[in-house]
């Protein structure tokens, strides 16, 4: 038997002339899911959910035409629409005998909707959208949900020099700026949602990687008075199980991404203290919002940002004082850091072709080809001839040495025979550095003691010396 509800007896639905306009689902031969409207152009939905004797039970609720047309695109389950608590304060269950004709229902709230008259969570629509649909749903192009849901960016010139019109370079600038601002918010609110569903964040981050189309910043509209443009991500859902799963975060990204960074007044003290309290790590912080403020702080066009209904609107301004609890300036500590990153030598074989170069192998190729690696702390440098200002020391034989780096990230090269050593934070400095000592001492030396143990050690190595316009100098 049917099974008993825990809701109001009704005898009919409160909707008038409802007419059907098509059947979406059917199980063996029969409909499980119908699409109905009334006189007003409301939408309802008719699920299927119980049986006994001849008598069917149907799941009655609202559906709003948008959530009907993300239901049809595979982009919203079932159960969404169901559970729409805007739409569907309330649902109803109504009795069909074997003729259609309603013989009961019930006026119930979602809560108590038996479990087993609940559609799975990942009920999607699997099929292609109805051809039916293609009219009903004429304005619901693909171009036209991206407005919907877009951001509406539009830079003015600050001079009429130029009319209307916005610098090429200022446009490309700002398309760059923006997507590198979104790209750094998408990624950082993606591990943040899904860091606790695995621990294995290779594969989170394969995940990321994979959704880079979907969430990609998509151009929807333009216009060239001044320069406007709108820009959304795909709010779609894709045919993969693995898009499946990710849909919901990526629905509410862009809108996510205005809350949460677009919508701030980065002129006022309070906004950017929000901003450092909602995102702590400053590197982080410094990569979503340095290149939104590098936009406003533009010497040649300012910025403005609405949605398509124009509900939401914002001019920006920005204060020193607010930009500098946003992103922090530096210390010297960091400075140097990032001007001399540590480094480490890695000594490594690999297999090549005879006749192939070793600067132009692929990343590729060398990790295929690669037979051994392992870290060390020096390396070799062989040292042809010395050259200094006009002069040059053209060498017996070779100077043959090891540089090393040290644990703070110095490079150190010593010449024990001639009393040389050099340090420095930055390798392209070495030959220079000991080309310097080697010319300071060599003239120390033949001025003081052309007899000394020292002169000798310079017999031993040079065979000439010339200067620019190749004059030999006896020697």
């Amino acid at each position: 038997m049917l099974l008993e509800i825990n809701g109001g007896h009704i005898d009919n639905l409160p909707f008038q002339n409802l007419v059907k306009v098509s059947d979406l689902l059917s199980f063996e031969g029969n409909v499980v899911l119908s699409h109905y409207s009334d006189n007003l152009e409301n939408n309802y939905l008719f699920y299927w959910v119980d049986f006994h004797e001849g008598n069917n039970r149907w799941l009655v609720c609202k559906v709003s035409k948008n959530n009907l047309y993300y239901y049809l695109n595979s982009s919203a389950s079932l159960n969404e629409l169901i559970f729409d608590g805007k739409e569907n304060p309330f649902l109803f269950l109504i009795d069909n005998d074997n003729t259609g004709q309603i013989i009961g229902g019930y006026l119930i709230t979602p809560n108590n909707l038996p479990g087993t008259y609940k559609p799975e969570d990942n009920n999607f629509f699997d099929y292609d959208f109805p051809s039916d649909y293609q009219d009903y749903f004429s304005e619901y192009s693909y171009i036209n949900l991206l407005r919907e849901n877009a951001l509406y960016f539009t830079l003015n010139a600050k001079t009429n020099r130029f009319g209307d019109t916005v610098g090429t370079k200022d446009a490309v600038d700002f398309l760059s700026n923006i997507t590198k601002s979104y790209n750094e918010y998408s990624a950082y609110s993606f591990y943040e949602t899904f860091k606790n569903t695995t621990a294995d964040h290779k594969k989170l981050k394969k995940t990321f990687t994979a959704l880079q189309d979907t969430k990609a910043l998509r151009i929807c509209d333009m216009s060239f008075n001044s320069f406007h443009v709108a820009i959304c991500s795909d709010p779609l859902q894709r045919d993969t199980e693995m898009d499946k799963i990710y849909n919901d975060w990526n629905k509410t990204l862009i809108e996510n991404y205005k809350n949460d960074v677009i919508d701030n007044d980065f002129s006022n003290d309070d906004d950017a203290k929000s901003i450092a309290e909602k995102f702590p790590d400053a590197e982080l912080r410094k990569r979503i919002f340095e290149p939104l403020i590098k936009i406003i702080e533009s010497q040649n066009v300012n910025l403005k940002v609405n949605n398509k209904d124009n509900t939401f609107k914002r001019a920006y301004n920005i204060v020193e004082r607010s930009k500098d609890i946003i992103i922090p300036k530096p210390t010297i500590e960091k400075v140097t850091a990032d001007m001399f990153p540590k480094r480490k030598i890695i000594q490594v074989y690999i297999e090549v072709p005879q006749d192939e170069n070793v600067t132009d192998l692929s990343k590729k190729t060398i990790k295929d080809n690669l037979l051994f690696s392992q870290e060390t702390n020096e390396y070799p440098i062989r040292i042809d001839s010395i050259k200094y200002g006009n002069s040059k020391f053209n060498l017996i034989h070779p100077i043959l040495l090891q540089a090393i780096l040290n644990d703070e990230g110095i490079y150190h090269l010593d010449f024990f025979s001639l009393d040389i050593h050099v340090e420095t934070k930055d390798k392209d400095e070495l030959i220079l550095l000991f080309s310097l000592e080697f010319f300071k001492i060599y003239n120390d030396t033949m001025i003081q003691n052309s007899n000394s143990d020292l002169a000798k050690e310079f017999n031993k190595l040079i065979s000439n010396i010339t200067i620019d316009n190749d004059t030999d100098l006896p020697y």
